[in-house]
């Protein structure tokens, strides 16, 4: 018999606030590709004509965010991950809307 006790396995599986900060990450591109679009529909700066194609490709990568979490919120294995983008799902609209109501100093 030997005298060293057996390490219990290690779980190889990241932790559910490690999958909600994926989400978080994910979900943040939108957002951003919206707030740069805002920026230049806004102040005009910037390339010609790309805030309205910014905010058209936020709005769908948006709308594919939202199928995105609930296909995720339905998952076992993913429910960490559709919970971070549930909460930017439900964040982006509003900082968008104060992005568009703030004026510059």
């Amino acid at each position: 018999m030997s005298s060293e006790t057996p390490e219990p396995p290690q779980n190889r599986e990241p932790s559910h606030s490690l999958h909600y900060f994926i989400g978080l990450g994910i979900g943040l591109i939108p957002l951003i590709l919206a707030l740069i679009s805002v920026r230049d529909l806004l102040y005009g700066s910037g390339l010609y004509g790309f805030g309205i194609i910014g905010f058209i490709v936020a709005s769908i990568l948006y709308l594919i965010e939202i199928i995105v979490t609930i296909a995720f919120l339905f998952s076992k294995e993913r429910r960490f991950i559709g919970y971070g983008l549930l909460t930017m799902v439900l964040i982006s609209p509003v900082v968008v809307f104060i992005a568009c109501t703030v004026k510059p100093f």
